[in-house]
């Protein structure tokens, strides 16, 4: 941004809680999401800036499976780091021309509301016939068959009306993750 005389114009904060995230997607003009290094990987700063119709420039080589006109793909692949000046050049382009980051929006909306981790998480449980190793890890990383244990036991000593709560809310995203932690947090 120094670089490109925009530095008063550029950002950088580190992570942020969600509340901060959401608070820069509601001002943000468009989003840059760059990659030197890629494993095909889909990004969830993507389509949390595409659902909230948040313009994107990317690199992200999983991009290019989007629609057209979803979001601003730059040239470059895996291991390419991007180019200085094509992304300033598409920033630019974008920045001063509001049909085409609103077209890039709508069409960036309507593609990531069908598209959002939940969805792809669902599916993925689907493809395989079982809980994703994703979702298995994070129950076990996170102890959940240990919630209900009372606290001097070493658990979280919640009580069955949130247990109960917690079911639901998992169950609203995934029906087999809900039903898998049930399972856990009663044996």
């Amino acid at each position: 941004a120094r670089h490109l005389g925009i530095s008063d114009r550029v950002e950088g904060t580190g992570a942020v809680d969600d509340d901060a995230w959401w608070a820069w997607m509601d001002r943000a003009d468009l989003a840059v999401q760059l990659r030197e290094q890629s494993s095909g990987e889909i990004s969830a700063a993507v389509l949390d800036a595409m659902s909230a119709g948040v313009p994107v420039v990317t690199n992200l080589p999983s991009a290019a499976d989007y629609p057209p006109g979803t979001v601003a793909l730059l040239p470059g692949g895996p291991g390419a780091p991007p180019d200085p000046g094509e992304v300033a050049g598409e920033v630019d382009r974008l920045l001063s021309d509001p049909a085409s980051r609103h077209g890039l929006s709508e069409a960036g909306r309507r593609y990531a509301a069908s598209h959002q981790m939940s969805d792809l998480a669902r599916a993925e449980g689907d493809a395989l016939r079982r809980l994703p190793d994703s979702v298995a890890k994070a129950f076990g990383g996170r102890d959940v068959s240990r919630l209900r244990l009372p606290e001097d036991l070493g658990g979280r000593g919640i009580d069955p009306q949130t247990q109960f709560d917690l079911i639901e809310e998992i169950s609203s995203y995934d029906g087999s993750a809900g039903w898998s932690y049930a399972i856990s947090s009663a044996s």
